[in-house]
């Protein structure tokens, strides 16, 4: 009889332990799981990101295009900008991709060189914000007259 004893002392001390295996493979299949979440939430924010930031790179263009435009106009006489005057520009009234975005251009400097050309120094600063995220790229551009 005590031949036949042991042998259910033994798989019962097996099943126990094989419950241990399976608790610790669940955790670590968990871990694995909350650690892959992780990694594609901080992708996708990334990408966000570079969105933004590119969106906020095509807000200032416009921007520096518009100002460039007011000082060099077509077929008119060139004008040079004021010092610290600063035009904002939004987007949110356009169709397209630059809705969240604003466009600040700004005369840092006009002034009149050695040789006698006048230059306009402008800056553009664009800024696009998503929800909590805000990105803004800048540009600034001498324009000779």
């Amino acid at each position: 009889m005590r031949t036949f004893l042991m042998p259910n002392k033994m798989s019962s001390r097996q099943q126990g332990s094989a419950l241990i295996v399976m608790v610790f493979a669940i955790v670590v299949f968990f871990s694995l799981a909350a650690i892959l979440i992780n990694i594609n939430s901080r992708s996708q924010q990334s990408v966000s990101y570079e969105m933004l930031g590119t969106k906020a790179l095509w807000a200032a263009r416009s921007g520096m295009e518009h100002a460039i435009q007011k000082v060099l106009p077509i077929n008119q006489p060139a004008m040079l900008c004021t010092n610290g005057s600063t035009t904002v520009i939004d987007f949110s009234d356009v169709s397209g991709n630059l809705q969240q975005c604003t466009a600040s251009i700004s005369c840092v400097s006009s002034f009149v060189s050695n040789d006698g050309m006048q230059h306009a120094e402008m800056q553009s600063s664009g800024t696009c914000v998503a929800g909590d995220f805000r990105a803004q790229r800048i540009i600034k551009v001498e324009v000779k007259i």
